[in-house]
């Protein structure tokens, strides 16, 4: 990725499952995430909503 787009990717699993924990996600929430990056935050949100 090229942060000097402004694009910066998650890879701290800390970080990550900080994020989900505060959003209180639950299985009837639906979410749709816009630029995934590689897919670390999206595979943490596809366990927990539909």
């Amino acid at each position: 990725m090229h942060r000097r787009f402004g694009q910066h990717l998650l890879i701290d699993d800390n970080i990550v499952n900080r994020e989900i924990k505060y959003a209180e996600i639950s299985r009837d929430d639906v979410i749709l995430e816009v630029g995934p990056g590689k897919g670390i935050l999206t595979k943490l949100l596809a366990e927990k909503a539909k």
